[in-house]
Protein backbone atom coordinates (compact mmCIF):
# COMPACT_ATOMS: atom_id res chain seq x y z
CA UNK A 1 0.00 0.00 0.00
CA UNK A 2 2.65 2.36 1.06
CA UNK A 3 4.44 3.09 -2.68
CA UNK A 4 0.80 2.83 -4.47
CA UNK A 5 -0.30 5.87 -1.59
CA UNK A 6 2.57 7.46 -2.81
CA UNK A 7 2.32 7.35 -6.59
CA UNK A 8 -1.28 8.41 -5.66
CA UNK A 9 -0.05 11.87 -4.26
CA UNK A 10 2.87 12.31 -6.57
CA UNK A 11 0.30 11.86 -9.42
CA UNK A 12 -2.08 13.94 -7.98
CA UNK A 13 0.29 17.18 -7.16
CA UNK A 14 1.75 16.40 -10.53
CA UNK A 15 -0.81 16.18 -13.32
CA UNK A 16 -4.00 17.43 -11.44
CA UNK A 17 -4.70 21.96 -11.85
CA UNK A 18 -7.17 21.72 -9.02
CA UNK A 19 -4.66 19.89 -6.80
CA UNK A 20 -1.98 22.16 -7.63
CA UNK A 21 -4.17 24.93 -7.20
CA UNK A 22 -5.07 23.81 -3.99
CA UNK A 23 -1.55 23.76 -3.43
CA UNK A 24 -0.81 26.94 -4.37
CA UNK A 25 -3.58 28.51 -2.06
CA UNK A 26 -1.49 27.27 0.65
CA UNK A 27 1.78 28.40 -0.47
CA UNK A 28 1.49 31.11 -2.61
CA UNK A 29 5.01 31.53 -3.52
CA UNK A 30 5.89 28.19 -3.45
CA UNK A 31 6.73 25.42 -6.32
CA UNK A 32 5.14 22.37 -7.08
CA UNK A 33 7.26 19.98 -5.17
CA UNK A 34 6.65 16.98 -7.17
CA UNK A 35 9.08 16.77 -9.87
CA UNK A 36 9.29 14.32 -12.81
CA UNK A 37 11.88 12.07 -11.33
CA UNK A 38 9.73 11.68 -8.31
CA UNK A 39 6.44 10.59 -10.33
CA UNK A 40 8.88 8.12 -12.27
CA UNK A 41 10.79 7.34 -9.12
CA UNK A 42 6.96 6.34 -7.16
CA UNK A 43 5.81 4.82 -10.89
CA UNK A 44 8.93 2.12 -10.60
CA UNK A 45 8.59 1.41 -7.10
CA UNK A 46 5.20 0.68 -7.53
CA UNK A 47 5.49 -1.67 -10.47
CA UNK A 48 8.16 -3.42 -8.63
CA UNK A 49 6.04 -4.52 -5.62
CA UNK A 50 3.45 -5.46 -7.77
CA UNK A 51 5.02 -7.55 -9.43
CA UNK A 52 6.29 -8.84 -5.92
CA UNK A 53 2.43 -9.43 -4.95
CA UNK A 54 1.76 -10.99 -7.88
CA UNK A 55 4.68 -13.69 -7.41
CA UNK A 56 3.56 -14.18 -4.13
CA UNK A 57 0.12 -15.45 -4.86
CA UNK A 58 0.86 -17.76 -7.94
CA UNK A 59 4.39 -19.55 -5.77
CA UNK A 60 3.40 -22.02 -3.55
CA UNK A 61 3.16 -21.12 0.20
CA UNK A 62 2.13 -24.11 1.94
CA UNK A 63 1.22 -23.20 5.76
CA UNK A 64 2.60 -19.74 5.34
CA UNK A 65 -0.04 -17.24 6.36
CA UNK A 66 -0.21 -13.02 7.04
CA UNK A 67 0.35 -12.42 10.20
CA UNK A 68 -2.75 -10.63 12.52
CA UNK A 69 -0.96 -7.77 12.99
CA UNK A 70 -0.23 -7.18 9.79
CA UNK A 71 -4.41 -7.83 8.89
CA UNK A 72 -5.19 -5.53 11.90
CA UNK A 73 -2.84 -2.86 9.88
CA UNK A 74 -3.71 -3.38 6.55
CA UNK A 75 -7.68 -2.76 7.80
CA UNK A 76 -6.36 0.19 9.63
CA UNK A 77 -4.82 1.95 6.60
CA UNK A 78 -8.47 0.43 4.80
CA UNK A 79 -10.51 2.07 7.41
CA UNK A 80 -7.82 5.54 6.84
CA UNK A 81 -8.15 5.57 3.16
CA UNK A 82 -12.49 4.83 3.22
CA UNK A 83 -13.10 7.65 5.80
CA UNK A 84 -10.58 10.07 4.26
CA UNK A 85 -11.94 9.62 0.63
CA UNK A 86 -15.55 10.03 2.08
CA UNK A 87 -14.46 13.26 3.73
CA UNK A 88 -12.86 14.49 0.45
CA UNK A 89 -15.90 13.64 -2.00
CA UNK A 90 -18.40 15.43 0.75
CA UNK A 91 -15.88 18.19 0.71
CA UNK A 92 -15.01 18.36 4.46
CA UNK A 93 -11.47 17.97 3.61
CA UNK A 94 -9.45 19.06 0.28
CA UNK A 95 -8.08 16.52 -2.04
CA UNK A 96 -4.40 18.08 -1.10
CA UNK A 97 -5.12 17.32 2.42
CA UNK A 98 -6.00 13.51 1.47
CA UNK A 99 -3.54 13.09 -0.44
CA UNK A 100 -0.85 14.52 2.26
CA UNK A 101 -2.34 12.40 4.40
CA UNK A 102 -2.22 9.12 2.34
CA UNK A 103 1.62 10.09 1.35
CA UNK A 104 2.70 9.25 4.91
Amino acid sequence: TGFSLYFMFNLGLYAFRPIQEEYFMHHPNGDIPVKLNDLLFSAHALFACLVTGFQCLIYERRNQTVSVMCRRLLKGIAVFLVLGLGMTLCHVIGWLQFLTGCSY
